[in-house]
């Protein structure tokens, strides 16, 4: 048995259910309820029964309740629970007008006891966190007309929301949405990642979104992150063919900000073990300690740039410029007290054109 369910209606007057066609206000005097029951131990076999295959969701209960209104039906009620192993989930929805579905509410609430619950379902391997909980609704005047968003992420340390709206639920090609994000410490956004980020500032964001069919914008985007900030309005629009390129234009402002901390971390996860054996070989080290001097010293007669010792603050590798010829680049760049490394600097305005 892969589900139980159970149907209840209730006709208060069969006369008057008989001539709803040609006179709909007798769906009022009929005093139609239906009542819905359904549950299922398994999601997965209940989809492969019907010809699917998705991964194991856990259990599902369902109730609903269809009644009579003046002249239509309404969905008064529909309420599910899903539960997984470390997942919680509860939706409700509502239906002012089943003919026309017009008046459509509806909420999802989600609640994990980490993110690595999710793990089986998108097949790979989140990290082991606290807990999390997610609020959606969504309210629309009709299937075919324009829907609003409204979605809560929060954590012990994190908390995030959406504000969107569509003008047509069916079709998400045309999206305008604000964005909003507050993070304890940019350490707490290096457990998302699974990486360790040595930062106790506190980070947050806002920015506005708007999505259209071959074009992405972003306006008015501010992030801070203790005492550096950064705002851009950036606009990306892909060709209607392929004789031309993607465009990314816009506009970005630096301030006061150290991506030294994040060059570290990529120097630290490079680490091998032929590179530890490589450190322990004294005539080696020798060796590779004074080409580094003589490239300091040579990088420091022709560009004066301040030494910054025994780390280096690019990779010897030449850059993989490939890629970025399949796109057009116009960006303005204003940039105070950028800093790569110690003693390594940026200060003024750059351009980055690329055609």
């Amino acid at each position: 048995e892969v589900i139980d369910a159970q149907v209840e209606a209730v006709v208060d007057d069969l006369m008057a259910l008989a001539k709803i066609t040609a006179h709909p206000e007798k769906y009022d005097s009929a005093g139609v309820r239906v009542s819905l029951k359904a549950d299922t131990a398994s999601i997965s076999q209940l989809a492969q029964a019907a010809g699917f295959d998705i991964p194991e969701l856990g259990s599902l209960q369902l109730t609903g309740q269809i009644v009579s209104s003046k002249q239509s039906l309404r969905l008064e009620s529909l309420e599910t629970v899903v539960q997984h192993q470390g997942m919680n989930t509860r939706s409700t929805a509502t239906v002012e007008d089943l003919l026309t579905l017009s008046g459509i509410n509806g909420t999802a609430d989600v609640e994990l006891d980490s993110l690595s619950a999710l793990s089986t379902l998108i097949d790979s391997e989140l990290p082991a966190t606290g807990p999390w909980g997610l609020n959606v609704t969504v309210t629309s005047a009709s299937v075919k007309g324009a829907a609003e968003i409204v979605a809560n992420l929060s954590s012990e340390k994190l908390k995030a929301a959406i504000n969107a709206t569509v003008p047509d639920i069916t079709n998400f090609e045309n999206l305008k949405a604000s964005v909003s994000m507050d993070a304890e410490s940019l350490s707490a956004i290096g457990e998302l990642l699974n990486r360790e980020i040595v930062d106790e500032s506190p980070i947050s964001f806002t920015a506005k979104a708007v999505m259209q069919p071959k074009e992405y914008r972003v306006d008015e985007f501010h992030l801070t992150m203790g005492d550096a900030a950064l705002n851009a309005d950036l606009q990306y629009t892909i060709p209607p063919d392929k004789k031309n390129k993607p465009k990314l234009i816009g506009q970005v402002e630096i301030n006061d900000f150290d991506a030294g901390k994040f060059f570290a971390a990529n120097e630290e996860e490079a680490e091998t073990p032929a590179d530890e054996a490589k450190v322990t070989d004294e005539a080696g080290k020798a060796e590779d300690v004074g080409r580094e001097k003589n490239l300091e010293t040579i990088a420091d007669s022709e560009t004066g740039a301040a030494s910054t010792g025994d780390k280096k603050v690019f990779s010897n590798e030449p850059l993989a410029t490939g890629a970025l010829q399949d796109y057009e680049v116009d960006l303005k760049i204003n940039a105070t007290n950028l800093t790569f490394a110690r003693d390594f600097k940026v200060d003024g305005a750059l351009a980055v054109t690329l055609d």
